[in-house]
């Protein structure tokens, strides 16, 4: 069935699979790894998948950075500078995002998971009430969609919202996502110290990993289908190694 090789045949998989392993073939330092990193670039490049594209240049700057920092990081202007770099990308970048978002079928559904989420905010409406009401109940929802007049309005149900922290709001509330995020927040401050604190060659492994967790956590805001095994067996490895 086409659910079976949707994870291959649909462009925006692939693109996704292949962006989380692109820093981690930096680790071997080797020119052979180098040409695939440069073979995974121009697939993303080719891809069309705008949201791939950014989540890994955002993973290789990431890669980067800990590198430099392991360096700079002591130094006065290191940090300062690397604060005002990230503020001035998120000024540029941030409206230019909105834009697209505004001409892509997510802004709608997104609204209204937004709209729905509000109705019971604290408990959510439980999990799987997103697959229940945007797949099952789709015709409903569609006319719903339509009557609000705006956005791009999208020709399938959806079984996933494209942005897994929305759909987490939305199905566990705030009590079951604050200590998600509170969760989430620990790791990156225990990966950012891990990468700066570890041994060569593990800081280059360390690093590694957790470029690819950023690129994982803007993919799960963005379109990460969570629900294919692949995902789930990468997420969770970037996750652990992390």
């Amino acid at each position: 069935s086409m659910s079976m090789i949707a994870g291959f045949g649909n462009v925006g998989y692939l693109a996704s699979y292949v962006a989380l392993a692109l820093p981690l073939t930096l680790v071997f330092r080797s020119r052979w790894m180098l040409g695939i990193a440069v073979l995974i670039g121009a697939v993303i490049a080719v891809s069309a998948a705008r949201y791939v594209q950014v989540a890994a240049v955002a993973g290789m700057l990431t890669y980067g950075w800990l590198r430099l920092a392991r360096h700079y990081r002591a130094s006065r202007w290191f940090m300062p500078l690397s604060w005002g770099i990230a503020l001035m990308s998120l000024a540029i970048f941030l409206p230019i995002g909105w834009r697209w978002l505004h001409v892509d079928e997510r802004y709608l559904i997104w609204r209204q998971v937004f709209l729905d989420w509000k109705r019971s905010a604290w408990i959510g409406d439980g999990l799987g009430s997103f697959f229940q009401r945007f797949y099952v109940h789709w015709s409903a929802m569609k006319e719903q969609l339509i009557a609000v007049g705006v956005g791009v309005l999208p020709t399938t149900s959806w079984s996933w919202a494209h942005n897994d922290g929305l759909q987490l709001l939305y199905e566990l509330g705030l009590l079951g996502f604050i200590p998600l995020t509170l969760w989430l927040v620990s790791l990156l401050r225990h990966a950012i110290g891990k990468c700066l604190r570890a041994s060569p060659p593990q800081d280059v492994l360390a690093s590694g990993w957790l470029a690819s967790l950023v690129i994982l956590l803007i993919l799960s805001v963005t379109y990460m289908p969570w629900h294919l095994a692949p995902t789930i067996l990468s997420g969770l490895l970037i996750l652990a190694m992390c």
